[in-house]
């Protein structure tokens, strides 16, 4: 009863990857992207987003052989990124160490997303590395008051299962509902993200961390829609691109392991050649 999206599970087996130079190229075009926007004052980070199919093979069908594998794009991202000294946080290796010591599931039977506990945690570990990049960056925090365990799916927690149009529902294990409060002081101070991702960054967004924590950052959406608080969607294609970036002080970019094979949705080419 664990529901995949398909590619989730093909990405884990390795068959959409790219190969190991086209992945080379795109990790140094990031790293000269990297050093124009330093030179402007903008840094910039990758987020690798953990998938369903690597952090549960345990439950992906037989019939795809889950045991026959070869190498990934998530793979070669994670070293190429590493040996590039792009700023990386890699929630897919955390979140496997994580699997036998998290209190609660870091992913629901029946979602694809990470869970809305992991993505509490994801934001928590998000803003202390993001305290790193500069001395002038004084993060807020959210603090937890308590927290919500329950078997009745909240959030994105089972979004495969809403979509199937089932008589019944599927049995769920419990799932925790984190309740928080986001704590600053005087000495706090964030800096303005433009966040560029696929459907992951979504439940971050509707916590409110674009709008409270990432100064009213903007969330370019596969790099092709723009949502910001109480703003009308835009498009990317209709925007001064650069214009748009330099009103941010960091760029970040996140893919989970299935949408990596078209890392960065485009964004990087457009900013190096218009």
């Amino acid at each position: 009863d664990y529901l995949f999206e398909e590619n989730y599970i093909l990405t884990y087996k390795g068959k959409d990857f790219i190969g190991s130079q086209q992945i080379e190229e795109k990790v140094n075009k990031l790293a000269k992207l990297k050093d124009t926007l330093n030179a402007k004052g903008i840094d910039i980070m990758v987020l690798l987003a953990p998938g369903k199919g690597s952090y549960y093979p345990e439950f992906i069908p037989d019939k795809y052989q889950p045991t026959v594998r070869s190498i990934s794009n998530y793979e070669v991202y994670r070293r190429k990124l590493k040996e590039a000294k792009i700023n990386l946080l890699d929630a897919q290796q955390w979140f496997r160490d994580m699997k036998k010591l998290s209190p609660y599931p870091l992913f629901p039977k029946t979602g694809i997303h990470w869970s809305a506990y992991g993505e509490f945690l994801v934001v928590d570990s998000l803003m202390s590395y993001i305290s790193t990049l500069s001395n002038s960056y004084h993060m807020p925090r959210y603090i937890i008051d308590e927290i919500e365990v329950t078997s009745e799916m909240k959030k994105r927690d089972n979004d495969i299962e809403k979509g199937m149009n089932l008589l019944f529902d599927i049995s769920n294990v419990d799932m925790a509902y984190p309740k928080y409060h986001l704590k600053s002081d005087s000495l706090t101070k964030s800096p303005r993200v433009l966040s560029v991702s696929d459907s992951f960054y979504w439940g971050i967004y509707n916590m409110g961390v674009a709008r409270d924590v990432f100064n009213e950052g903007q969330f370019w959406f596969y790099n092709h829609q723009i949502f910001q608080e109480g703003q009308p969607t835009r498009y990317v294609q209709e925007i001064d691109v650069l214009k748009e970036v330099e009103k941010h002080d960091l760029i970040l970019l996140i893919a989970t392991d299935a949408t990596l094979y078209k890392f960065a949705f485009g964004f990087i080419d457009q900013l190096l050649f218009g």
